[in-house]
């Protein structure tokens, strides 16, 4: 080959190795990136049901103390907490729900609905001591909260709360 042509040959090799250097690493950096992206976004989604499921349990607490101060002196203002702390805890559901369906975890989903079926049992045993003690049906006995259904649904709650907690800092 004469020398320009050589030349043109070999700047053109160069050229083209440069090329797919570049287009090479382009694409290393934008799967990175992707990756990156994603990871981030799984992050955020674990700390959004950490604080969701921690949420869900201090409304719950919330409304056990609200209900055993009413029971104590069936003041209305303690009613009236129990029943705003039950509806902030039906919206946490709600949106744990969806967070939880969201991330697309089978073993999550069912240690929610676990949580769910934890939590109605609870709200309904404190629902029944309430309306016992409004209606005079019974006189309030601290041991009405700290029957079976009492202690020991709100400890199932938090171990299942806890459950999905490190779980969810597990993938951190």
């Amino acid at each position: 080959l004469p020398q320009p042509d050589r030349q043109r040959s070999l700047a053109l090799g160069a050229l083209t190795v440069s090329l797919s250097l570049v287009c090479g690493v382009s694409f290393g950096a934008w799967v990175s990136n992707t990756l990156q992206s994603q990871a981030k976004l799984r992050v955020i989604e674990s700390y959004e049901i950490i604080e969701s499921v921690n949420y869900v349990e201090l409304c719950l607490t919330r409304m056990e103390s609200a209900a055993r101060a009413y029971s104590l002196g069936q003041q209305p203002v303690f009613r009236a907490q129990f029943l705003e702390n039950d509806r902030r805890l039906a919206g946490a559901r709600a949106r744990l729900a969806r967070q939880i369906f969201a991330a697309g975890d089978g073993h999550q989903a069912e240690r929610l609905r676990r949580l769910g079926d934890l939590i109605d049992r609870k709200r309904a045993h404190m629902v029944q001591v309430l309306d016992d003690i409004a209606a005079g049906r019974v006189e309030f006995r601290p041991e009405s909260f700290r029957e079976p259904a009492g202690p020991d649904l709100m400890a199932a709650v938090q171990d299942t709360v806890n459950t999905i907690d490190r779980s969810e800092r597990a993938r951190l």
